[in-house]
Parts: C-alpha cells; sequence; structure tokens
C-alpha cells in the first residue's frame, strides 16, 4: 500500500487533465494515470466549441497556438440535400493527439504528477491497484476521478444504456487541394439509414473522417470499406472528397458500445466515493460537437469540488442539472435522425430556414 494518499485521476485526455489541473493548481497531491506513453490518437471528437476552447485557455492550452483550424459553419446533407448554416460562435478543430499531449504537459506544469504507461486495473473505495510494465501496485487515494472515456472498467461499471448502443470510427486523411478549399471552415455531416458521418480539418492539411452507425447498419455495411461506399453513394459531395484521398492510418480507429444519451446516476451503481467525469458521466451524440467541452468543464468543476470537500453524489446532481438541457435537445434530435421521417422534418425545414441549425447548436452547449 503506498503512503500517497492524495488524489488519483485515472485517464489523461481532456477531462482528467482538466481534473488534475485544477488539483494541482489548487495545492492538492494528484498524481493522473495514462496508459499511453507518447500521444495517441483517439477516436474520440477533434471539435473544440467556444466553451472548449475558453475552458482550454484557462487551462493554459491555447488550441490556436497549436495550430487548430477555424470552424465556423455547419453542412447537412440528406438525400442530396445540402443545408448551411454559420455557427453561433467561433470553433476550433485539432487533432486528440496534438490537444491531449499539450493538456498532460500543462498538468505537469501545474504540479501534478504524470505517470505514463500506468494503467489502472482494480477500484475499491480509497484505493486504486495500478499496473506499470510488470508491476502492480496498491494505491490508497482520498479521491479518485474517473476519466476513462467511453471504455467500461471491472468495479466501477456504468448502467447499460437505454438506446441501442453505436459503433464509431475515425480516420485521418489528406484530401486534394480543390476538396480542401471547397471543405472551408465548414462542418460537414452526411445522414444515411443508421448514422450518419461527418469530416472537418484540422491542423496542418488534414482532415478528421469520422461515422456513428448503429450495429444493425453496419451489419448491412459489412466493414469500414463497406461503409465508407455506403456513404460515397449516398453523397455525391462526399464521394468526391474520398474520391482521391489518402488515408493516414493503416486502419481506422474505432470504437463499440458508445452509449450515447448516457447520464450517469450514483443509484445505478454503488460507487458514490468515486468522481466521474467526461464520458463517465454523461455520453452526449457526437454531432453536437460538445463531448471535448463537457469532459473539460466537467473535470475542472470534479477538481473544485474536491477541494471544497464536496462529496461526489452532489457533485455528480450538480453536473446533470447543469447537463438537462443539452442532453435533452440532443437526444431529441438523435431520434429524430434515427428514421428517415425524422431527417425529413430535421432538413427539409432547416433548407428554408438555415438558422434552425445555429440555434440547435446553441442550445446544444454546456456553460463553463
Amino acid at each position: 500500500m503506498s503512503a500517497h494518499a492524495g488524489a488519483i485521476v485515472v485517464g489523461g485526455g481532456p477531462a482528467g487533465c482538466a481534473a488534475a489541473i485544477g488539483l494541482a493548481r489548487a495545492g492538492a497531491p494528484v498524481t493522473l494515470l495514462e496508459r499511453e506513453r507518447g500521444p495517441s490518437a483517439k477516436v474520440c471528437g477533434e471539435f473544440l466549441s467556444v466553451e472548449a476552447c475558453e475552458e482550454a485557455r484557462a487551462l493554459g492550452v491555447d488550441p490556436e497556438e497549436l495550430g487548430a483550424a477555424p470552424i465556423d459553419r455547419v453542412r447537412v446533407t440528406w438525400r442530396g440535400t445540402t443545408v448551411e448554416s454559420r455557427l453561433p460562435f467561433r470553433a476550433q478543430s485539432l487533432s486528440r493527439a496534438a490537444f491531449d499531449e499539450a493538456l498532460l504537459v500543462a498538468a505537469e506544469r501545474a504540479g501534478a504528477r504524470v505517470e505514463r504507461g500506468a494503467r489502472a486495473v482494480k477500484f475499491e473505495e480509497g484505493r486504486v491497484s495500478v499496473r506499470s510494465g510488470d508491476a502492480l501496485e496498491e494505491r490508497a487515494a482520498s479521491a479518485i476521478v474517473l476519466a476513462t472515456g467511453k471504455a467500461d472498467l471491472a468495479g466501477v461499471r456504468r448502467e447499460a444504456p437505454r438506446a441501442r448502443d453505436a459503433l464509431g470510427f475515425k480516420m485521418h486523411l489528406e484530401l486534394e487541394d480543390r476538396e480542401l478549399a471547397q471543405l472551408g471552415t465548414a462542418v460537414e455531416l452526411t445522414l444515411l439509414g443508421g448514422g450518419y458521418a461527418g469530416m472537418q480539418r484540422i491542423e496542418g492539411k488534414r482532415v478528421a473522417f469520422a461515422a456513428v452507425v448503429d450495429r444493425a447498419a453496419f451489419a448491412r455495411f459489412g466493414s469500414w470499406r463497406g461503409l465508407v461506399a455506403a456513404l460515397r453513394s449516398t453523397d455525391a459531395r462526399l464521394a468526391r472528397r474520398l474520391g482521391n484521398a489518402r488515408e493516414l492510418w493503416a486502419k481506422p480507429l474505432a470504437v463499440s458500445g458508445v452509449p450515447y444519451g448516457f447520464v450517469y446516476r450514483d443509484d445505478a451503481v454503488a460507487d458514490t466515493w468515486c468522481y466521474r467525469v467526461g464520458d463517465q458521466l454523461a455520453v452526449i451524440p457526437s454531432f453536437t460537437g460538445d463531448g471535448i467541452a463537457i469532459a473539460l468543464v466537467s473535470g475542472s468543476s470534479a477538481a473544485a469540488a474536491i477541494v471544497r470537500g464536496e462529496g461526489a453524489a452532489r457533485f455528480h446532481a450538480a453536473m446533470r442539472r447543469r447537463l438537462a438541457k443539452p442532453m435533452f435537445v440532443s437526444g431529441a434530435l438523435s431520434r429524430a435522425i434515427a428514421s428517415p421521417a425524422g431527417r425529413a422534418a430535421v432538413v427539409w425545414p432547416a433548407s428554408v430556414i438555415p438558422a434552425i441549425f445555429s440555434q440547435v447548436a446553441a442550445h446544444t452547449r454546456i456553460a463553463r
């Protein structure tokens, strides 16, 4: 048993880093466990809303200084109809490898002890078993912050999602110069039966291309190649974008069992000693682009709660109240686009009044 009894943050993504930075700045001893030894790509989002950018800068990381691409509009396509609308804010787009690494460096600079290549394998109240290489050590913790993203861990599992779960895929691409210029500062979303795909620029000349589909839809497509082929046949513009694009990874990143719409409740699992942040707290549909903001805000808020001596149950309840509106609006929209009639009901009115998308974007934000 380690004599160190400070806070332990499990996971070095945006939520975990925000918590570690907040605790370290308050003078609290904190150890952050990150399973990867160096910068790595993540399947999760690379869209930084204005709230996410403000929170990142408050933590000591400026996305623009890291070369983030500006995003100020959204294009949505379904069955040949494309609607474009300006966003009610100026966002940024940055690869998770660059963003997460900058946050980890900021956590170390703030005074947190960052352990790379360290994996939490078991949780009990006030204790964490940590594997680093061949060594396994049990450590005491004054508080535990769970920031492991969408993954479930033994001993701290989430309740089963109410809705059918989804599969997520992501690939980084290089587009032809003409297609890159036409993509510009927009996020492009393409709707199809059983899911949707999104494309946006990140730093340099790279593009992030992601898709989310339910299991039944993916079973029809059969593979990543089948999914890409279906998307190309669905939208002529997307077919042009992908026509001569070069995939930068040997295979896409993938995640299964994504519980969109999940919001953690303490009465679901008896682990009220554990502060959940990011996707362990709530999983908002990815098309809202607010996942990173929720991660950063929840991580900073957990740190503040721990410093105040506020229990995990009270923290979770406060975060549920803050997330109620964006989760409700995004959930309603997600259910709508799951059916052809719903997709028509969303896209066709917006083709007449494009500002509808701006209003949706404004109502799916978490306040800092």
